[in-house]
């Protein structure tokens, strides 16, 4: 099978140099009425046909690079160079059987949201370092442990969930800033 790229939302400088880098890689942008039908619709996979399907909704003005079949090597080496010619691509994926049979809108919202997930986790590992230095505290601790918890939560875990922890640490510390 041949290596795809399907991009979606990206300005015509980053298409350019995503498609003068990937000169081994067929590439797919679909149109509008495409983001609601199944990825493998659009990837070109056999099985796969032009649905009535409903729409999801997605975040506007989003991007989203989904690689179809990709050879690891080749794929990091594109990543690689795209990055040496200073563009990086937050928002990727590779196609997998499960996200074969999503439609594209849910993908692109779900791939969006794992990225806010990722970025408010690291942002609050750092403030949970940060806070640690103000312990012994009976509240700092609780939000520390509640941070820490937060992987129990599994499915149920959100990003305003990570956001609302991140908050609670923040005042925590600004309180104890201030009372120096």
């Amino acid at each position: 099978m041949t290596q795809k790229i399907i991009y979606y939302g990206l300005k015509n400088e980053e298409e350019e140099v995503l498609k003068n880098l990937g000169e081994n890689w067929e590439f797919i942008s679909p149109n509008q009425e495409d983001l609601h039908q199944k990825v493998g619709y659009i990837a070109g996979l056999d099985g796969y046909q032009k649905e009535d399907l409903e729409n999801v909704t997605y975040p506007e003005n989003s991007q989203l690079i989904l690689f179809v079949n990709p050879n690891k090597e080749e794929l990091y080496h594109l990543l690689q160079m795209a990055k040496e010619e200073g563009y990086i691509f937050p928002h990727k994926a590779i196609m997998t059987e499960t996200t074969k049979d999503w439609q594209f809108s849910y993908l692109l919202g779900h791939i969006l949201e794992e990225h806010r997930m990722v970025q408010a986790y690291r942002k609050l590992g750092v403030l949970v370092k940060q806070a640690q230095s103000f312990l012994p505290h009976e509240a700092i601790e609780r939000e520390i442990q509640k941070a820490k918890d937060l992987p129990k939560l599994g499915e149920d875990l959100t990003t305003e969930i990570v956001e609302e922890v991140y908050n609670n640490i923040e005042g925590l510390i600004e309180t104890q800033k201030s009372k120096k």
